[in-house]
């Protein structure tokens, strides 16, 4: 059985409109016909120990683009 992941890392959840512009074109470039198994979220979720909802949230839209359940 393949496995095919998507590694995203250091998420930050910095406020701004280059923040929001980075976030957006990663969501357009996700192809929603490429069947990922898993996403492996690694690095820092937030900057300095605030934002975690602006993190899950980036994660829940990636996780719903790519057709995936919150377990995977």
């Amino acid at each position: 059985m393949k496995y095919r992941w998507l590694h995203i890392s250091d998420l930050h959840s910095l406020s701004g409109i280059k923040t929001e512009i980075m976030r957006m074109a990663l969501l357009s470039e996700l192809e929603e016909n490429i069947p990922y198994s898993f996403i492996l979220v690694t690095g820092d979720l937030s900057d300095k120990n605030q934002g975690y909802s602006e993190a899950k949230e980036l994660i829940l839209k990636i996780s719903q683009k790519l057709s995936l359940t919150q377990d995977k």
